[in-house]
């Protein structure tokens, strides 16, 4: 089911969850500890985002659709390196990879305005 009201639901939640991954990555560069592995984040599919954007119908796909898949996957990966270096103690490290104006500060400020032009389109 694959409605308006249900790209808008699924976008939105993704934007938050997205918005919390930074606050995570902050705690395991602070206390060099995660509940997730970097191997578990490094795959796009595992969040819930991730597996409905891959049960998307084939034929419903879009560029947006492509776009966001795949800075959705870059998100991910990302994300799995910065918390890598948080585990392996690389605070400082860690720390500029996710700072402002960061590869990640810039992959997650597109993702979500890929977000947020798909969602709109569908309101």
């Amino acid at each position: 089911m694959n409605d308006a009201q249900s790209i808008k639901t699924q976008i939105n939640h993704a934007v938050r969850s997205h918005k919390i991954w930074k606050e995570r990555l902050l705690d395991a560069i602070e206390t060099g500890e995660s509940e997730w592995t970097p191997e578990h984040v490094a795959v796009d599919d595992r969040c819930d985002f991730g597996k409905w954007l891959n049960e998307f119908p084939q034929s419903q796909r879009e560029r947006k659709y492509n776009n966001v898949k795949d800075l959705h996957a870059q998100f991910h990966q990302e994300a799995s390196k910065i918390l890598a270096l948080a585990l392996e103690g690389e605070t400082e490290t860690a720390k500029a990879r996710i700072g402002v104006g960061s590869h990640y500060d810039k992959l997650t400020t597109k993702l979500q305005i890929s977000l947020e032009l798909w969602r709109d389109l569908n309101i």
